[in-house]
């Protein structure tokens, strides 16, 4: 029965109707069969619905995304994978990744979101010449946050990240990069992935840590 389902689904992408995509502000088309819309994407499933003008002319205008989003999300569907390469000697286009997992989550394709997410990982897990890992810039931080909602896992991804891994020098601002215009939301974030990380751990008492905030330190 399984096999006889598949081979349907296979048979339902060659012989289902074409939709066309019309991305940017250009409108640049792109053409794609409609059951490979409607079985991943429930956004695309309902625009697609024959009582709207977008199901009856099969055409679907996206105006406000950028066709070098929306055609790796079309590779995605045909390939089951995003064509996005990372490289040891570069650091990962975090911009271009968080533009896709953005798209995937406004089409509502949780798989894709999720290979994307594997990618983030994966670009996380890079290091540079010196070991040192290659995070998302601020910009970058600022970026995703600015476009995503609270609940959006890629901000817990990213603030755990950070958290694992971020060093007293990342914040003071001495190599060019300022986290001083990021979200306060990343902050948050990134606290609740810290204490998450820290557990309940027993400490000394606060009377017995006091000298390391006095204004006068101890002679040694």
């Amino acid at each position: 029965m399984a096999d006889a389902d598949t081979r349907a689904a296979k048979r339902r992408r060659f012989t289902s109707p074409l939709v066309t995509i019309k991305v940017g502000a250009d409108a640049e088309s792109f053409t794609i069969h409609q059951a490979d819309l409607a079985e991943h994407s429930p956004f695309f499933k309902a625009a697609l619905d024959a009582k709207w003008r977008e199901g009856q002319t099969r055409e679907i205008s996206l105006p406000e995304d950028e066709p070098d989003v929306v055609v790796i999300y079309l590779d995605w569907l045909s390939s089951k994978d995003v064509p996005l390469f990372l490289s040891e000697s570069k650091t990962p286009d975090y911009t271009l990744l968080f533009k896709v997992y953005i798209f995937g989550d406004k089409v509502k394709d949780d798989a894709f979101c999720d290979r994307v997410l594997s990618m983030v990982c994966r670009g996380l897990d890079l290091k540079d010449a010196k070991g040192d890992v290659r995070s998302p810039a601020p910009s970058k931080l600022k970026f995703l946050y600015d476009r995503t909602l609270p609940s959006c896992p890629l901000r817990a991804l990213i603030a755990q990240a950070y958290a694992d891994r971020c060093e007293e020098t990342w914040f003071d601002d001495s190599d060019g990069k300022s986290y001083s215009d990021c979200p306060k939301d990343f902050f948050f974030d990134m606290t609740k992935a810290f204490i998450k990380l820290r557990g309940e751990s027993e400490v000394a008492g606060w009377y017995d840590r006091r000298e390391q905030f006095f204004k006068q330190k101890p002679q040694l």
